[in-house]
């Protein structure tokens, strides 16, 4: 995460993008967002929901130039982590290695979180949760 990084890494994007607001919306969602953290702790939302909420409305304000959705996992990462909770281990091949396996279902799941409907992406969290992943583990060097 913190090896060769871009020379922009950590700015905010000063230019529109295919996927994400204008730029000059990013600081703005970002409060919003901050303060709807706030609330969700006395929801009756599941962790795992907010943190699937988190990573989509991250990903959404898309704010760097690229890198958007491996900061908003490691956010949604450190959201669960804070609060006990298993992180979500997505199966990753590095920035300059081939595509993740898990991308045609994360894709259409953002295109459903657009529409309103988190459950794939819930889904997907769940799935690759620590202690599904370690559970899965088990399993497969028992036989």
């Amino acid at each position: 995460m913190f090896g060769q990084v871009w020379v922009w890494a950590g700015n905010f994007r000063t230019f529109d993008v295919t996927i994400g607001i204008p730029p000059e919306q990013v600081q703005i969602e970002f409060h919003k967002l901050f303060a709807d953290i706030h609330h969700w702790q006395e929801s009756d939302m599941t962790i795992l929901e907010q943190a699937a909420t988190l990573h989509y409305r991250a990903v959404k304000i898309h704010p760097f130039q690229n890198g958007n959705g491996r900061w908003a996992r490691l956010l949604a990462n450190i959201w669960l982590r804070q609060r006990g909770h298993p992180i979500t281990r997505w199966p990753e091949t590095g920035l300059a290695g081939n595509e993740s396996p898990v991308r045609p279902e994360y894709i259409p799941a953002l295109k459903e979180a657009d529409k309103h409907n988190l459950k794939p992406l819930i889904d997907l969290h769940e799935r690759y949760s620590a202690t599904a992943v370690n559970h899965t583990e088990t399993e497969s060097d028992e036989t």
